[in-house]
C-alpha cells in the first residue's frame, strides 16, 4: 500500500473503546481512504493486520471513489476527533509532469475532522500560559497527542527551568500508579528534549518490570551516550536482556561504539535467540561496525571469541558483499546516459550481470514494489508488461536495463496517454481500445475507463516517458535491486 502520508494510532476517548490502538494511515494511490489495522507487539518489533469485514472487504475508516481524494496527516486533535487533510490534486508521484504543468493545484485542498457519532468529543487541554509544573502534569492525559503537545511545549521552555521542575515531579509518581512506567518515561523524553540525562530517573526507567521502559532507556543512553560515562556499560548490560526489544535497541546503540567491547556484546546477542526484527539490526549492527571486527575476522581471532556470533559475520558478509560491490554501479547508470561515457555503462551493466541475488527474498521485493503494475501468474494487475515469462525474451542485461533506465526501450503499446476529462480529472493509462467514438484506458490496479472521444475528453497527450519511475533503481536498497533481477530471470 503506498504512498502513505502520515499516519496515527487512534487513542482517544472520544471514539469507541473498540477501536482504541488501532492504525491508520492515509494513502492516495492504491486506495484513495484511510485502511485500518490491529496493532500487537511481535518479539523486537510489531505486527498487525488489516480489519476486515465479515464478507472479506476491508473495513476501512475512510474511503472514496474520488480519485482526486489525497488524503493526508492524520492526526487525533485536541477535542479527541480525528483531523486530516485533503491535498486534492490530479496530478502526483513519478514525475511524468512539469512542475509548471497547469493541472497542478497550488491553492485548493480541504481540512476534514472525523467524529464518531453519539459520543462526546474530548474536552481539549490546552498549553498556552501554564506552568512547567502544569504541562508535566499533562503527562497523565489519555491521548497521547495531548502529552505530545505538552511535551512540544516544554522543548521550547528554558532547558534549567524544565529539568528542575522534572526533578521534581518524577519522585512525587506513586509507585502504585498503573502508568508509572510511562510517566517515567515521559520525563526522560521531556529531559532528552533538551539534551539533558537524570542518571537517578535512567535508572529508575531501565531496571523497570516494563520491557518497553528498558528498550526506551536504551534507546536514550544511545542517543545522549556523550553525557553519561556510564552509559556503554548500561547498553552492554541490556545486550543480555531477556526480552528481544531491549536486546535490538542494544545491538542498534552498540553500532555507535567501535571498539572490541562493543563487537564482543554484539556477538553476544547474534548467538542468542532471533527473529526477524533482532536481526535485520543486529545485522546492520555488525556493518557498522566492520572496520573494527574485520582485522579480528580476517585473522581469526574473532571466530575464538565467538564461534557461534561468527556465523552473524559470515551471513552479513554472504548477503551484503553482492550489495555493497553493486551499489556504484546503480548509481552510475541512473544519471542520464550524457553523463557517462557508453564504455563506463557498459562496464557497470557487465558488473552487475556478474552479481548474483537471492530470488526468494527477490520475489518479495517484486510483490512490494512491481506487483501494482505487473502480473505474474496470478499475482499482481496488469497495467505495464506481463511479465509471467518475461526472461523468455529478455536477458538479464535488458532485466536490468529496464529497471535503471526504464525509458530507454519502449514497446510502442505502453506508451502511456494522458487525457483530461471534461470534469477536469486526469487520468493515466495505456490504450486497451480505441474506435472513432470511444477511447478505453488500462488504468493501474486492472482498472479500465472507457470515454466518449466527443463528450468525454478535453485534452488528450501521449507521454514518452515511461509509466515505471525513473529512480528505482535506488529506491531500494542494492542487495534488492541485485534479488529482484535474480527473481526475474527465473520466470521463464
Amino acid at each position: 500500500m503506498r504512498p502513505a502520508l502520515g499516519n496515527e494510532l487512534i487513542w482517544s476517548r472520544h471514539f469507541p473503546e473498540s477501536m482504541q490502538g488501532q492504525f491508520t494511515y492515509a494513502c492516495v494511490i492504491n486506495m484513495n481512504g484511510m485502511p485500518r489495522f490491529t496493532m500487537q507487539d511481535d518479539g523486537a518489533g510489531f505486527a498487525g493486520q488489516r480489519i476486515m469485514r465479515a464478507d472479506g472487504t476491508p473495513d476501512d475508516l475512510i474511503r472514496s471513489s474520488d480519485k482526486n481524494f489525497r488524503p493526508a496527516d492524520p492526526q487525533i486533535g485536541p477535542d479527541g476527533a480525528l483531523w486530516f487533510g485533503d491535498w486534492s490534486n490530479a496530478l502526483i508521484g513519478h514525475m511524468q509532469y512539469s512542475q509548471r504543468d497547469p493541472n497542478r493545484d497550488h491553492v485548493r485542498g480541504r481540512i476534514y475532522r472525523l467524529v464518531a457519532k453519539d459520543r462526546p468529543l474530548v474536552q481539549p487541554v490546552t498549553q498556552f500560559g501554564k506552568s512547567e509544573r502544569e504541562l508535566l502534569e499533562q503527562l497523565m492525559e489519555y491521548e497521547p497527542r495531548t502529552r505530545a503537545r505538552a511535551r512540544r511545549e516544554l522543548a521550547d521552555r528554558d532547558p534549567a527551568q524544565v529539568a528542575k521542575e522534572v526533578a521534581a515531579w518524577w519522585p512525587t509518581i506513586p509507585n502504585t500508579e498503573p502508568q508509572r512506567d510511562r510517566l517515567l518515561c515521559e520525563a526522560m523524553w521531556v529531559l532528552q528534549t533538551h539534551h539533558r540525562i537524570d542518571k537517578s530517573l535512567m535508572e529508575q526507567v531501565a531496571t523497570s518490570t516494563d520491557p518497553r521502559a528498558r528498550a526506551a532507556a536504551v534507546h536514550v543512553w544511545s542517543d545522549l551516550r556523550r553525557l553519561d560515562s556510564n552509559a556503554f556499560e548500561k547498553i552492554v548490560l541490556a545486550a543480555n536482556d531477556p526480552y528481544p526489544r531491549v536486546r535490538a535497541e542494544a545491538a542498534r546503540a552498540l553500532s555507535f561504539f567501535q571498539t572490541e567491547a562493543s563487537v564482543d556484546a554484539l556477538l553476544k546477542i547474534a548467538e542468542g535467540p532471533m527473529d526477524s526484527w533482532l536481526g535485520y539490526v543486529t545485522e546492520h549492527a555488525i556493518a557498522a561496525t566492520q572496520a573494527t571486527w574485520e582485522p579480528m575476522y580476517q585473522s581469526g581471532d574473532l571466530a575464538k571469541k565467538s564461534p557461534k556470533g561468527i556465523e552473524a559475520v559470515d551471513r552479513f558478509l554472504a548477503s551484503n558483499g553482492p550489495g555493497i560491490a553493486a551499489e556504484k554501479h546503480i548509481k552510475l547508470l541512473v544519471q542520464p546516459p550524457e553523463a557517462n561515457k557508453q564504455a563506463a555503462r557498459d562496464g557497470a551493466y557487465a558488473a552487475l550481470q556478474a552479481l548474483r541475488g537471492n530470488a526468494k527474498n527477490g520475489q518479495q521485493v517484486f510483490a512490494r514494489v512491481c506487483a501494482n503494475c505487473h502480473r505474474v501468474g496470478d499475482k499482481g494487475y496488469q497495467f505495464g508488461p506481463e511479465l509471467t515469462q518475461v526472461a523468455v525474451r529478455l536477458s538479464r542485461r535488458d532485466l536490468i536495463e529496464s529497471i535503471v533506465e526504464p525509458s530507454a526501450k519502449m514497446d510502442q503499446k505502453y506508451i502511456s496517454e494522458q487525457v483530461r476529462t471534461s470534469d477536469d480529472e486526469v487520468l493515466i493509462g495505456f490504450v486497451a481500445k480505441e474506435t472513432d467514438a470511444e477511447l478505453t484506458l488500462s488504468l493501474p490496479e486492472g482498472k479500465t475507463r472507457t470515454l466518449n472521444k466527443a463528450e468525454d475528453i478535453a485534452e488528450r497527450k501521449q507521454s514518452l516517458q515511461s509509466s515505471m519511475p525513473e529512480n528505482l533503481g535506488v529506491t531500494i536498497a542494492p542487495t534488492e535491486f541485485l534479488d529482484l533481477i535474480e527473481y526475474m530471470t527465473t520466470l521463464k
